[in-house]
């Protein structure tokens, strides 16, 4: 093997590794294609299809190279790679005590460490079974048992004997399946097969000879610590092989734009790829080395047969120009008749109606249908993608009290961009809140329960890479999972457990929080008077933003909106609520001041709050116009559900002042702070569930005659407030 200065960094480190140590692990991209020469006549590029095939063909004058695949048959796992002619020997007396030496402990039972004539005998017959054998019947002659009665060592034994005794070429074993072969990470399959890696390994140390043995795996931790880590066995040395850099991304597109068969035709070609390489090759070749930041080798190579393959379609049918390359790429990707809905015709009409919409489903919430539209605004217009293309297309960070529609109005971002809420996969963070169960999302590492099922986030993204992701409640997510948001924000990539990389580019993220409605107090007894304060950080935050905490209670809305006063902070006598517009433009400010709080001290990840400032959008507390129309609606729901199944009606006489009932019980703190669900849950404990009541005492009928209440409030002693009763009209 011959080293110079246009050989690649691969090259120069595995050639002094085998000058070094006898084993080598080689993990990572294995199984990619690689680029490892630039000939300095030419300027051509030498491409191997994988790590094995360069080995083979670099190293086959340096060594006899033997490759051990444990996925095929037994008769076949131990394959030569090299044309060298095996060597012969005859073995004195003395050649054979060392080599019986050498290979008494591998060559007995478990239960036998002891060396027996046996062995001896046994080990002359092999060495003489292999003399009268030919190289041609090399994988018969090994006569190799793998099955879990004991360890079989007759390939350490034959070659030790045949070569390194003799002075011969020295050999280089390559395992090729180690991963697989470890189906379960950190142990290897049998007994045998453990034993075999053992005597090979044996049979590489070095004050045997200059044998080598180089393993081939997806991840160095898929195997044994004995057998893998650098600190337990002092002869084994790492080299990983990664994706390919930027550099050589421009070497392998050249590569491909200007390879030609043995009559000089490009072999990557049509009308795609002959636009640019009669227009500016340059250009094109460091845009597609700068979009294929993620891709092997391999998935570039693939990329280039996509070009030439479909290369009469990758041009704008009216403009009849080539596409622009992020096109290419998604169609590549995504198939050729892929669709964007990013780049659909339509989306733009669809943003500007989202507003109207959200209004529709949410009462009351005219900030946030407002502040969604823009931010799906510079999401299709891709203004807040020009400094970096690979993040999320949009990011929602929705806050405020539950109740108050965060999620519906995630429904119709869905259904507007992607054409389902189907689109939309929620993840409840509180099932998050453990550290390990960031596991569940990301996927398991090797070794760990669940590696081979991945994560339940990028499976789903890798199968629907457009789509809405939602997580409900984020504050209740453990911390180290903050640590993987801030990846999918800034890169929009995520790399899971298994090495996959997922992108995360035509998503829109979607995060919903409790957080900044209430604020921790400490009680202090000050003479004897118990006072409550708030963290002084906190109350500086307040204080910079004009923020009293004590207006920010729901209570004040009301009163805003019941006695038509302004109401004056006791603390400082500068922050005066007019109206309940004042409270909302308030309760904005005392919000981001909590987010700000609960990001920086209580999580500890004040970059996330950073990522995300400019997506909060604060909910307000259900208004009193947004109560009332929600008691009305669920009247109306709870009446139609009684006249379809019971044929019953509620006095229509009496409806308005039914209304007016139902709505004053609502139009309190402890209900309206609990947004719609609250509300709901008052009419039913209030109307249906009486309602319910009066159907049984009747024994009313489904689908029966007709029949119509009347009501009445009266007082309840038990719960000494008033209630709703219904009897027959």
């Amino acid at each position: 093997m011959k080293i110079n200065s246009n050989s690649s960094k691969f090259q120069e480190d595995l050639w002094q590794y085998l000058q070094l140590y006898n084993n080598i692990i080689i993990d990572g991209l294995i199984t990619d294609n690689q680029l490892y020469y630039i000939s300095s006549e030419s300027d051509n590029l030498d491409l191997a299809n994988d790590v094995l095939h360069y080995i083979e063909t670099a190293y086959s004058q340096d060594y006899i190279i033997i490759a051990y695949d444990s996925d095929k048959s037994e008769k076949n796992r131990f394959q030569l790679l090299t044309g060298t002619e095996m060597v012969k020997a005859n073995f004195n007396s003395k050649q054979l005590a060392e080599l019986v030496d050498i290979f008494k402990f591998e060559g007995l039972k478990e239960n036998d460490k002891e060396e027996s004539s046996s062995d001896v005998d046994e080990l002359k017959q092999t060495l003489q079974n292999f003399d009268k054998k030919s190289e041609e019947n090399f994988e018969e002659s090994l006569e190799i048992k793998h099955d879990n009665s004991g360890p079989s060592l007759d390939i350490s034994k034959i070659i030790y004997a045949s070569n390194n005794i003799t002075g011969k070429l020295p050999f280089l074993f390559v395992f090729t399946s180690t991963s697989r072969m470890a189906m379960n990470s950190g142990t290897i399959s049998t007994i045998s097969e453990q034993m075999t890696y053992s005597a090979i390994l044996n049979l590489c140390r070095e004050d045997i000879g200059d044998n080598r043995a180089i393993i081939l795996v997806n991840k160095a931790n898929d195997l044994p610590a004995w057998l893998g880590s650098e600190t337990i066995n002092l002869d084994i040395k790492t080299l990983s092989i990664g994706k390919p850099n930027i550099e050589q991304r421009k070497l392998l597109v050249k590569y491909f734009l200007t390879l030609t068969d043995k009559n000089g035709q490009f072999i990557s070609s049509g009308n795609y790829l002959d636009y640019y390489r009669q227009n500016d090759v340059e250009t094109f070749t460091s845009d597609v080395a700068t979009i294929t930041s993620e891709f092997t080798n391999g998935k570039i190579s693939f990329l280039f047969d996509f070009m030439s393959i479909f290369a009469d379609t990758l041009f704008d049918k009216t403009t009849k120009e080539p596409l622009p390359l992020d096109k290419v790429l998604f169609l590549f990707e995504n198939g050729a008749n892929a669709q964007n809905p990013w780049d659909s015709n339509d989306v733009y009409d669809k943003v500007k109606q989202i507003e109207d919409e959200i209004n529709a489903t949410l009462a009351g919430q005219e900030y946030v249908a407002k502040n969604i539209r823009k931010n799906l605004g510079t999401a299709v217009t891709g203004s807040r993608r020009i400094s970096n293309k690979n993040a999320p297309r949009a990011v929602f960070f929705l806050a405020g009290p539950t109740g108050v529609g965060k999620t519906e109005a995630t429904k119709v971002i869905a259904k507007t961009i992607f054409g389902s809420e189907d689109k939309m996969k929620r993840f409840d963070m509180s099932e998050y809140a453990q550290e390990h169960t960031d596991q569940r999302l990301f996927g398991a590492p090797p070794g760990y329960v669940g590696y081979d099922a991945g994560g339940e986030l990028t499976n789903y993204v890798a199968q629907n890479p457009f789509s809405l992701l939602l997580f409900d409640e984020i504050e209740k997510a453990h911390p180290k999972i903050f640590d993987k948001f801030l990846q999918i924000l800034s890169d929009g990539r995520l790399t899971d457990g298994q090495g996959r990389t997922v992108s995360f580019e035509n998503c829109v993220i979607v995060m919903t929080s409790n957080a900044g409605i209430s604020v921790d107090k400490f009680q202090n007894n000050v003479g004897g008077t118990i006072v409550e304060s708030i963290d002084p950080d906190l109350a500086t935050a307040y204080e910079k933003a004009n923020v009293d905490y004590h207006l920010a209670d729901i209570s004040n809305l009301i009163k805003l909106e019941t006695d038509k006063a302004p109401i004056t902070s006791k603390t400082n006598p500068n922050i005066v609520l007019k109206d309940p517009k004042d409270f909302y433009s308030h309760f904005i400010k005392y919000v981001n001041c909590n987010l700000e709080y609960h990001f920086e001290k209580k999580l500890n990840r004040k970059e996330i709050y950073g990522r995300l400032v400019d997506s909060i959008i604060v909910y307000n507390y259900i208004s009193q116009d947004a109560m009332e129309v929600i008691v009305k609606n669920q009247i109306e729901k709870t009446n139609k559900h009684y006249l379809s199944t019971y044929n019953l009606t509620i006095d229509p006489s009496k409806q308005d002042e039914l209304k007016k009932f139902l709505i004053d019980k609502a139009n309190n703190s402890t209900t309206r702070s609990l947004g719609g669900r609250g509300i709901i849950k008052l009419i039913d404990t209030f109307y249906a569930d009486a309602i319910s009541d009066t159907i049984l005492q009747l024994d009313l009928k489904k689908n029966g005659q007709p029949v119509v209440l009347s009501w009445e409030e009266i007082s309840d002693n038990y719960t000494k407030q008033n209630k709703l009763t219904f009897k027959l009209k």
